[in-house]
């Protein structure tokens, strides 16, 4: 049955995964997860969110009632023919600006689920392109690890080689294999890692079975990366943008509740008329709703809650939002993790059992003088 699901699975996401291009760069990374799953469900809500706009703005269907009459028996006080035959049609007028209101609240929420769009593509560009670094910076390790596994590797048969000609101790044999161990171990590491990001990249562009590799350099990235005015920075940012039209979203419904508690008349106009002998008469008349026993206070309740939960939430958003602008520029930002990424590395060019196995070329007490521990990084 797994055997199945995953071939179904297979067969599915084959025609995607040939779409895709084996190696991808920052810019094609983030072409390729604007069509996301989640995107698509943001566009999904903001096409709901205009489809009740539309239906707020729809005015209030009439109600026609017909009916007959026949005499039934007794004295006919309540009409003096054969049939009575009434016809009635009822419209509610809402005269307190409950549709205006319904409307208003209609076009935020549009507004709102249009930022909310936004954000959603904005934050799924921003862990995508968290990922593609995370991915560049696995696999610059990967090759620098890998490079430092050939460089021990030499070294360990150059070791060998001096033990067959007693120029080295079993000793400096077994720390050089304890060392190329420790590397190949790094290497396994750096790989599952290169391959957990590149699977992150998958995830965020709905396929499952693609693994990409990440092109270009960091050096390339930092060179690329441009300073960007953090003031216009932050009147951009989405996730303030979807603050302050929750906020005001909160406080149309305020507008909505408050006037739904008002009731809405209904004009009603009808006709009656007899047969054997015929006669007629016209009707006009008004009906009302009393809200005495449900005054609908519990609705106006809830949305002032919603408002200030709103209103406390925006204000926040923006502090935080102000502080991770100005905290440390971008630039500087990025020059350091590009250099911390690779300084754990760069001790890997001249390893230093190289030097020690050289100063064994007389005894091994020599040796065991001059012995380090294993190369710091691999513990």
């Amino acid at each position: 049955m797994r055997r199945a699901e995953a071939l179904l699975v297979t067969m599915i996401s084959a025609p995607a995964l040939a779409q895709l291009p084996p190696a991808v760069s920052l810019d094609e990374v983030l072409r390729i997860v604007e069509n996301s799953p989640r995107i698509v469900v943001s566009q999904r809500g903001a096409d709901a969110a205009r489809a009740e706009r539309v239906a707020a703005g729809a005015l209030l269907n009439p109600s026609l009632s017909v009916g007959r009459s026949r005499p039934s028996g007794g004295e006919r006080t309540i009409f003096d023919a054969n049939t009575l035959n009434q016809a009635q049609v009822e419209l509610p007028i809402p005269i307190f600006g409950q549709r205006a209101a319904r409307v208003r609240a209609a076009e935020l929420q549009v507004g709102r689920a249009e930022s909310q769009l936004r954000l959603t593509l904005s934050e799924t560009k921003r862990q995508a392109a968290l990922e593609f670094v995370r991915l560049l910076t696995a696999q610059e390790q990967l090759a620098a690890r890998r490079a430092a596994l050939a460089e021990v590797e030499r070294i360990r048969g150059l070791v060998a080689g001096r033990m067959d000609s007693g120029m080295a101790s079993r000793y400096d044999l077994a720390r050089a294999e304890v060392e190329t161990a420790l590397a190949g171990l790094g290497v396994q590491r750096a790989e599952g890692e290169a391959a957990e990001h590149a699977a992150a990249l998958a995830a965020l562009a709905d396929a499952p079975g693609w693994r990409p590799t990440a092109s270009g350099s960091l050096q390339s990235l930092q060179a690329a990366n441009q300073p960007v005015d953090a003031d216009a920075a932050l009147e951009r940012n989405p996730t303030l943008r979807v603050a302050r039209d929750d906020a005001a979203l909160a406080e149309a419904r305020i507008d909505v509740a408050r006037r739904e508690r008002l009731p809405v008349p209904s004009v009603a106009l009808g006709r009656s008329w007899t047969s054997g002998p015929f006669g007629a008469a016209n009707f006009v008349g008004i009906s009302s709703e009393i809200p005495i026993l449900d005054s609908k206070r519990a609705l106006e309740d809830k949305a002032q809650a919603d408002a200030r939960r709103a209103h406390r939430c925006a204000p926040s958003i923006s502090a935080t939002s102000k502080r991770c602008a100005c905290a440390v520029p971008r630039s500087s930002a990025s020059k350091r993790t590009c250099s911390s990424a690779k300084a754990p590395f760069s001790k890997w060019r001249n390893p230093p059992i190289d030097s020690d196995a050289a100063r064994c070329s007389s005894c091994s007490m020599r040796g065991a003088r001059n012995s380090r521990p294993p190369l710091p990084g691999w513990s």
